[in-house]
């Protein structure tokens, strides 16, 4: 009988398949523990001077249903602090990613945003950013490329007084 059974066993029987199970589970465990070994960084941040000569942000506000186009030289010189106003006129809260929702949660993140509507003098190329992100984020990439998407505005605390035109 145990002859019979070790033939089976050989031929693709029962035994066959716990033999897969037994590969299969220890190739899982394996591959855990290696996986947990595995980094990789999916955010990193930092920080550039403002150039000399300074940005403008160019974009379209509208006000009593006109569109208006308008241009923000930054750093704001005084005086100048309705210009920003107009910008965060301009703006629409911003939510966040979730999972798979958009959400809007002002107790988490206090956030406008500017949609695809503007443009900048800030060029990325004048920067070591994309060759620093790819460094970082992407080593083995053969290349990453940037584009602009929209433009988050934070505020700096609840103090900060929002204009909006409802027109």
């Amino acid at each position: 009988m145990a002859a019979h059974r070790a033939q089976a066993q050989a031929a693709g029987g029962e035994g066959q398949t716990k033999l897969v199970d037994l590969c299969s589970g220890a190739l899982l465990k394996k591959i855990g523990a290696n996986a947990d070994k595995l980094t990789a960084t999916f955010c990193y941040g930092g920080a550039v001077d403002i150039p000399l000569d300074g940005l403008k942000l160019f974009y379209m506000q509208t006000k009593n249903d006109q569109n208006q186009a308008k241009i923000l030289d930054i750093p704001v010189q005084r005086g100048r602090e309705e210009d920003f106003l107009d910008l965060l006129s301009a703006c629409e809260v911003a939510t966040f990613g979730r999972r798979k929702e958009d959400v809007l949660d002002p107790s988490y993140r206090k956030a406008l945003k500017l949609g695809k509507d503007y443009s900048c003098t800030f060029n990325l190329s004048e920067y070591s950013i994309l060759s620093e992100v790819q460094r970082v984020m992407a080593p083995d990439a053969l290349g990453i490329r940037a584009e602009l998407h929209k433009l988050n505005v934070y505020r700096q605390d609840s103090s900060t007084i929002l204009v909006r035109n409802q027109g």
